[in-house]
């Protein structure tokens, strides 16, 4: 029950969407008024589970621009997508070639350059970042100035 309310809060917090909030409160066979069970099913169905669960959430040119908008150096956005895809510091340093200690060095800058305390708090700001990039778009294509 500790799970669901701590999901409860992270949806008051803005962090889990209402779907997911549904999907979690299915996995304790709590059903609210309104709840569409099958919608749920389908979206846990519609998941490809083979993949990261942070993978294909940034796009190429998203990264390029959130390295562009905080100063990140093409190493430090190669950890941050390992990240993304799940990997230790250990896995990420096999992939690029480095120490761990190396590693460390570039996600130290990145805590740093985003102002956070954690892994956790890097990818929620990243996906901030994101958000912000694609709201940038959009007013762009539309003629906005921001």
């Amino acid at each position: 029950m500790a799970e669901r309310r701590r999901a409860l809060r992270l949806f008051q917090m803005g962090i889990l969407t209402a779907t997911l909030l549904s999907i979690v409160e299915c996995h304790f066979g709590v059903v609210r008024n309104g709840m569409n069970a099958t919608l749920v099913l389908a979206t846990i169905n519609s998941i490809d589970w083979s993949k990261s669960p942070g993978e294909n959430l940034v796009s190429e040119q998203q990264w390029a621009a959130i390295s562009r908008l905080v100063d990140m150096t093409p190493r430090e956005i190669e950890t941050c997508q390992f990240l993304f895809a799940g990997q230790k510091r250990g896995e990420i340093a096999c992939e690029l070639g480095i120490s761990e200690r190396t590693v460390r060095f570039h996600m130290e800058s990145i805590h740093d350059k985003l102002q956070v305390k954690n892994r956790v708090d890097l990818i929620l700001r990243l996906i901030q970042l994101r958000d912000y990039v694609i709201a940038n778009d959009k007013a762009s294509s539309a003629g906005v100035i921001q």
